[in-house]
């Protein structure tokens, strides 16, 4: 047992992202369409969202990210069993 303030040797490296698993090939076309469906929703809330973000954690917030990224996070974990 170690003693409070101690680091433990971890073989994997802080700056290694998690990797994110693929949408399944069957669900393309799907999101594709659900997409094209609720564009002008997820746009709305994708501004809502940087506009909250950047104003607690400053322009940084999400600046590598696109709106893109956003509706295939959304979708992503909308599905039934997302985790």
């Amino acid at each position: 047992m170690g003693r409070l303030g101690d680091v433990q040797d971890d073989s994997s490296s802080s700056d290694e992202l998690p990797e994110e698993t693929e949408i399944p090939p069957h669900m393309l076309r799907e999101r594709k369409h659900w997409e094209r469906q609720y564009e002008e929703e997820l746009e709305g809330f994708y501004r809502v969202y940087l506009e909250y973000g950047r104003s607690l954690f400053g322009s940084s917030f999400h600046q590598l990210g696109s709106v893109s990224n956003f509706m295939e996070f959304v979708f992503r974990y909308m599905q039934p069993g997302a985790s």
